[in-house]
């Protein structure tokens, strides 16, 4: 299950990295950003509608993701109802706070929307400031390598992570 949910996340993060990358360096390449900048009110506007719209693609994305695991988890597992104690899944049974699975995958969802759109804050953030595709490509590839560096050593599964790699 852990890998499944890795392996999500990669592709979630991988989708966020190409849409937040391309938002902002597009208008520099096309030479469009001097127009822009000699607009009244043309930079702001645009660029809150921007940030915006990678806001709202980034709930739909993990909306999206997030809603089909939770449809193959009820099929594989099963609910029983959402009132039951989180504990009755192994996955969870030595869990220190007694939260039911309806209020678990509230907070599952909100805390997935919180680091996805704070990734997606930074990878635009890169974009603006770099203003080339490929360095930016690997500023926010190279972010998120580290992020998952730093995870697997805290949770000790780097080599599980490796393996899964190689071996498929």
């Amino acid at each position: 299950m852990l890998m499944v949910s890795i392996w999500l996340y990669i592709f979630i993060f991988a989708i966020l990295i190409i849409i937040g990358t391309f938002i902002f360096t597009q208008e520099k390449s096309t030479g469009f950003l001097p127009i822009l900048r000699s607009a009244c009110k043309g930079k702001l506007h645009i660029s809150v509608c921007k940030i915006a719209t990678a806001i709202m693609t980034t709930v739909i994305v993990v909306s999206a993701f997030t809603l089909e695991s939770w449809f193959i988890i009820g099929i594989v597992k099963g609910y029983s109802s959402h009132e039951n104690a989180i504990q009755i899944f192994d996955e969870f049974m030595l869990a220190p706070i007694n939260i039911s699975i309806g209020e678990y995958f509230i907070l599952d969802y909100f805390i997935k929307l919180l680091t996805f759109t704070s990734f997606v804050i930074v990878v635009l953030t890169v974009s603006v400031l770099v203003y080339n595709y490929i360095l930016s490509y690997c500023i926010a590839v190279g972010y998120y390598g580290l992020n998952l560096l730093i995870y697997s050593f805290n949770n000790g599964s780097l080599y599980n992570l490796i393996r899964q790699w190689v071996t498929g």
